[in-house]
């Protein structure tokens, strides 16, 4: 709704996301996922930085658009947002590859990632990712 992002806008574009997620098939959806950023500094905005970590192997999916970037708003010149999972891209082809790499997206440059994770997620402060890391 408009209170939630805060713009008529980008509510009836959030709202156009689900319907077409939705009519792919797809699990997750702007309803039931979080929005997450691969920059640091970005994520830092809305408070303490963190890594995210779903719990449990299934019932967790993530989508980020195929060109990288953030959900909104939309950047000029660009007609078309195509969203991407690990193993299905919304425009119906996948380019050649075998699915989609969520370690790719991972490494954008302030990409915002969609994620969903059923049983929950540990939100680990960024400063001890490294050590997390390592004890993995």
């Amino acid at each position: 709704d408009s209170e939630t992002y805060q713009s008529d806008d980008a509510a009836k574009y959030f709202q156009s996301l689900e319907e077409q997620m939705k009519a792919r098939g797809l699990n997750i959806r702007p309803s039931n996922g979080h929005l997450a950023t691969t920059c640091p500094k970005e994520a830092s905005r809305w408070g303490d930085a963190a890594s995210i970590w779903p719990l449990g192997e299934r019932n967790v999916d993530f989508a980020w658009l195929e060109n990288g970037g953030v959900f909104w708003p939309i950047p000029e010149g660009r007609n078309e947002q195509v969203v991407v999972t690990s193993s299905f891209s919304m425009n119906g082809f996948d380019n050649g590859r075998q699915g989609y790499k969520l370690d790719d997206a991972l490494k954008g440059d302030a990409w915002e990632i969609m994620f969903r994770a059923d049983n929950g997620f540990l939100a680990v402060p960024a400063g001890l990712d490294a050590e997390l890391k390592q004890n993995l």
